[in-house]
């Protein structure tokens, strides 16, 4: 279970992975090294799986940004869902309920 000082943390580190430790400990009223070992905690425990850069698709050349409803057979559907993920445009693919089986959040190039 993640403590108030956890969440913290995460909160800071999801606003900006690259932001200082002392910046942290400024935040929290604890010190840098509390700061430091936390942080490890949690990539140890794989709360933190990596420390990534968001990317503005605009700016790389992806324009457009879709969502694609798709009605499947419940046979066809572990198959799908793979060859749909590994398209390079895709970015999310979400089970759903009701008419739709999946759905796929993709951009596109200009």
């Amino acid at each position: 279970m993640l403590d108030a000082v956890n969440r913290k943390i995460l909160n800071l580190l999801q606003e900006d992975a690259r932001v200082p430790f002392s910046r942290i400990d400024a935040s929290l009223g604890k010190s840098e090294a509390t700061v430091r070992y936390r942080v490890k905690q949690l990539e140890k425990k794989g709360v933190i799986k990596n420390h990534t850069a968001l990317l503005n698709p605009a700016e790389v050349g992806f324009s457009t940004t879709g969502i694609m409803m798709v009605k499947l057979e419940p046979a066809a559907f572990e198959k799908a869902t793979e060859q749909i993920s590994s398209l390079p445009e895709t970015y999310h693919v979400f089970q759903n309920t009701g008419e739709s089986t999946l759905s796929r959040s993709c951009i596109q190039e200009t």
